[in-house]
């Protein structure tokens, strides 16, 4: 249920198998940031908060790569399964890159969950673009596309590579896959490489989740605010 604040959690042994097949989750309701908070306790340092334990020290963290800034646009030479040509055309979403490639295992293994956020959330505010680099003909990414069941939007980069190397240079992809998350603003929310917080190769689906119920609540809050307003000032 992405789009409410609800979870539950429940026990079951998996030894059993009548408990295993037949079991009921109590669905309650909860803060936005469930279920990151109740995870909360594994986290890495970097993962609570912490900058300066970073995994990646070759990535300089830096005002062009902090959270609230605005990312560099999808320059592609071919986009796939959509009619908008750019990022900005994506704006009033969140907006979830996914960087792989056809030929990447790790990018294949991560799938279900790029899938899932795709098939729970297209359809209240979360928009995945799916971002491949140069090294594969349009012919075989298509191909892939189709047979992966790769429903979202892909753009693939030019011959020149403009789109990796405009990237990459902020430290946004340091391999495949990398995850970038946008809000609807088009401004930074998340990066693993370069905010330390969760990281969304793990837990892109709670984080995506997390900030669509954030921004749902804030922006209610400001029209209860707004009416309250009106009222008060109403002859």
């Amino acid at each position: 249920m992405p789009g409410e604040s609800v979870g539950g959690v429940t026990s079951v042994n998996l030894r059993d198998p009548d408990a295993a097949a037949n079991f009921t989750i109590q669905m309650t309701p909860q803060k936005e940031d469930w279920p990151l908070s109740a995870m909360s306790e594994g986290f890495t340092a970097w993962e609570k908060g912490d900058a300066a334990s970073r995994p990646d020290k070759q990535v300089r963290l830096n005002t062009e790569n902090a959270a609230g800034v605005s990312v560099p646009e999808l320059d592609g030479s071919v986009w796939l399964s959509t009619d908008k040509r750019s990022l900005e055309e994506f704006r009033g979403q969140f907006v979830l890159l996914d960087f792989y490639t056809t030929w990447c295992g790790p990018c294949t293994a991560d799938f279900p969950t790029v899938k899932l956020v795709h098939d729970s959330m297209a359809n209240i505010g979360v928009t995945v673009v799916a971002v491949h680099d140069n090294s594969s003909p349009h012919e075989l990414i298509r191909e892939h596309a189709e047979k992966k069941n790769m429903e979202m939007p892909i753009v693939v980069d030019h011959a020149d590579g403009r789109i990796l190397k405009s990237w990459e240079s902020r430290g946004f992809v340091r391999g495949y896959p990398s995850y970038v998350l946008i809000g609807p603003d088009g401004r930074l929310l998340a990066s693993d490489a370069t905010i330390p917080g969760p990281l969304l190769r793990v837990y892109k689906v709670e984080i995506v989740r997390q900030h669509l119920l954030q921004f749902r609540q804030n922006r209610s809050g400001e029209k209860r605010k707004g009416s309250s307003h009106r009222k008060r000032n109403s002859p």
